[in-house]
Parts: C-alpha cells; sequence; structure tokens
C-alpha cells in the first residue's frame, strides 16, 4: 500500500475543508484561558475580623440579598450575606479576603457572626 492509510488522508481532508473552525475553536480556547487566569484567585484566602456597622439589600436580577457595611482596619467593604445569619451592629464578623489577578474579593466565613471561625 502507497501513500499514508486512510484515516490520515480523512483527517488532512477534514482539516482542509474546516479550517475556519479551527481557527474559531483557536480562538475561544484562548478566550477561555484568559477569563480563567483573570477569575481564578492567585492564593490561599487570608482571614480577617471586621466590625459590622450596618445592613443593606443588594438588588439583582434574581431578587435582593443582605449585605453588610464592615468596617476593617485600613478600609470599609461591602459584603454580601446569606439569608440566616444572625450579624448585629457592632458585633465581630469573619471574612475572607481572597486575592485575585483583578483585585481582592471579600466575602463572609462560613460561620460569620456568632462564634469562632473554623481552623
Amino acid at each position: 500500500m502507497d501513500g499514508p492509510p486512510r484515516q490520515l488522508v480523512f483527517v488532512r481532508f477534514w482539516l482542509s475543508e474546516h479550517a475556519s473552525l479551527l481557527g474559531l475553536f483557536a480562538a475561544a480556547l484562548v478566550l477561555a484561558a484568559v477569563a480563567s487566569f483573570a477569575v481564578l484567585p492567585l492564593g490561599r484566602y487570608e482571614r480577617f475580623v471586621g466590625t459590622v456597622e450596618g445592613f443593606g439589600l443588594q438588588e439583582t436580577d434574581t431578587g435582593s440579598y443582605p449585605i453588610a457595611s464592615v468596617r476593617l482596619v485600613d478600609r470599609q467593604v461591602m459584603v454580601p450575606l446569606q439569608r440566616a445569619q444572625a450579624c448585629r451592629v457592632g458585633a465581630p464578623i469573619h471574612l475572607r479576603l481572597q486575592r485575585r489577578f483583578w483585585g481582592t474579593s471579600v466575602s463572609a466565613d462560613l460561620v460569620p457572626c456568632g462564634s469562632t471561625p473554623p481552623k
């Protein structure tokens, strides 16, 4: 049998006919890699304790969610809370600070108010 195997000929034909799809797939792969780099954390999170200064609601397309205004040592942040949290104004709140490519994100710990955080 002369020449390349039949399967290799078929793959070459398919690639020549669908080169634009291959470019589109490569572009989507690069875009997904860039997006995941921007969203993924850069390291482990750090735990902080802040003081609750007030509460509010964040309006979204899916409804309203409670947020807490929290005072840290060097700044004030707004932290989304789960609906069933028993936080009070002036109480300490346990937070997680996660460094990311585009900045930092602050979220409430698993049990943010009323107890010591898990280690």
